[in-house]
């Protein structure tokens, strides 16, 4: 004849299974905090390649023949200039635009902003949003005779190097240097 469970066999197999299920929970929660550290940590990086690839593109096709100037307005967040923006769908931004790229205070946010260039009175403009939850965004310009970095450039002509430094909410800051078409990429030995 079978005998029934003593409550003590009960009362162990139930502390058995209790710290099993302890452990098991600890071992998923603690796979679920990797996992959005992992996400954040992708995103951040992903932001990044965006920033870096689409500026690069940008300013590797900034029209230097034309006489441009570069000039910040403000507090030094907006830069303006042409670039040679290519094939586009819609042919109103083919060819030369007019590019501006600025930090929006408010949404905290990178844009780059096209128009058509020439401007005409009713042309569209295409806005982009390269970077979220930006706190600080300042330009720099290399200037080759001085050898060092300028918060503004008010030249006919493209400066060697821009600087983009960005700073995130709670992200160190990041620095993107982009080189331009410039004659003054002249290498010195």
């Amino acid at each position: 004849m079978k005998r029934p469970f003593l409550l003590l066999e009960v009362l162990i197999s139930l502390t058995i299974i209790s710290a099993i299920l302890i452990s098991l929970f600890h071992f998923f929660t603690h796979i679920h905090v990797i996992k959005k550290n992992v996400e954040d940590a992708k995103e951040i990086v992903f932001e990044r390649a965006h920033i870096q690839q689409r500026l690069t593109h940008i300013f590797s096709h900034l029209c230097p023949p034309v006489p441009l100037e570069i000039a910040f307005h403000g507090n030094a967040k907006h830069l303006y200039f042409l670039f040679d923006n290519g094939i586009d769908p819609d042919p109103s931004f083919s060819g030369i635009v007019q590019g501006e790229l600025f930090l929006n205070a408010e949404e905290k946010t990178i844009h780059l902003r096209f128009k058509p260039f020439p401007e005409k009175k009713k042309s569209p403009s295409r806005e982009e949003i390269l970077g979220t939850s930006i706190q600080n965004f300042a330009l720099s310009f290399f200037r080759k005779e001085k050898n060092k970095w300028d918060i503004s450039w008010k030249e006919y002509s493209l400066p060697p190097m821009i600087k983009l430094s960005v700073t995130k909410s709670n992200v160190e800051e990041v620095s993107f240097c982009f080189f331009t078409l410039s004659e003054h990429n002249i290498v010195e030995y």
